[in-house]
């Protein structure tokens, strides 16, 4: 977890601008974030610092369980252990799996639905 300043500082470009495409990835629902204590919490693991962007298959699951959880609980999702990924947290499939990723996220959609 760290504060939106904090990953404005770690992505690419001048801070204005990475503040900028920060907060258009929340707006735009490409990036989790929720109120914590004083200011905005972002998980780590939606980020790709490296190329300066949000993980690819982030988005997809917003989309997918947006209307189903809140911003707190999507970053729980992404981090408890879920059985349609034979037990590995979303967090670590969003590194190798998108596909099988997005398909967790549906299913727990559709469960949740009834």
């Amino acid at each position: 977890m760290a504060t939106a300043t904090e990953v404005a500082e770690r992505l690419r470009g001048d801070i204005a601008q990475r503040a900028f495409q920060l907060a258009r990835w929340i707006v735009d629902r490409q990036a989790i974030a929720f109120s914590h204590g004083a200011g905005t919490s972002l998980p780590l693991f939606q980020f790709d610092f490296a190329h300066g962007c949000v993980r690819t298959g982030v988005a997809p699951v917003i989309l997918e369980l947006s209307g189903l959880m809140t911003d707190y609980e999507l970053a729980c999702w992404f981090v408890q252990p879920n059985g349609w990924l034979n037990g590995a947290a979303p967090a670590l499939t969003l590194l190798s799996d998108v596909p099988a990723l997005v398909d967790a996220a549906r299913a727990d959609r559709f469960v949740a639905k009834g």
